[in-house]
């Protein structure tokens, strides 16, 4: 397995617990204080691992990734706070994890197709099985 591979398996699996941490804390705490307290605590975790690569980072480091990750910051929030409000709600984490999960896998390969990444119908197809899936889903609860 190349490290590609591999760091996408690890992400996939951070994913779905990270997602499922948000069921079982959403009882627990205020949305909106809930989703801060997931980006603090990701701030401070990665600044442990950042710290010791200091000397790397800038070089690494352009203004435009700078956007795009404060961007993907908020995006970060949207889905902590609305995962959080969704489970607040007394929707089952098989159904809510699969639909945040599931529908994020559908908009990234949509928006992979128009930054310039393959359409095939096998893909145009898999898009469809995930909505799919989570229309169904959906409609179980």
């Amino acid at each position: 397995m190349t490290n590609g591979l591999l760091f996408s398996v690890l992400a996939a699996v951070s994913s779905g617990l990270w997602i499922s941490m948000h069921k079982f804390a959403s009882r627990h705490i205020n949305n909106l204080l809930g989703s801060i307290l997931i980006s603090l605590t990701a701030v401070l975790l990665g600044a442990l691992f950042l710290i010791p690569q200091m000397d790397k980072v800038r070089a690494q480091t352009t203004s435009r990734g700078l956007a795009l990750v404060a961007v993907a910051g908020v995006f970060a929030l949207g889905v902590d706070y609305f995962a959080l409000r969704a489970y607040a709600s007394n929707v089952p984490v098989s159904t809510v994890g699969p639909l945040v999960i599931g529908g994020g896998v559908a908009v990234t390969t949509i928006v992979g197709f128009f930054t310039g990444g393959p359409i095939s119908g096998l893909r145009v197809l898999a898009i469809g099985f995930i909505l799919a899936g989570a229309t169904i889903l959906a409609r179980l609860e």
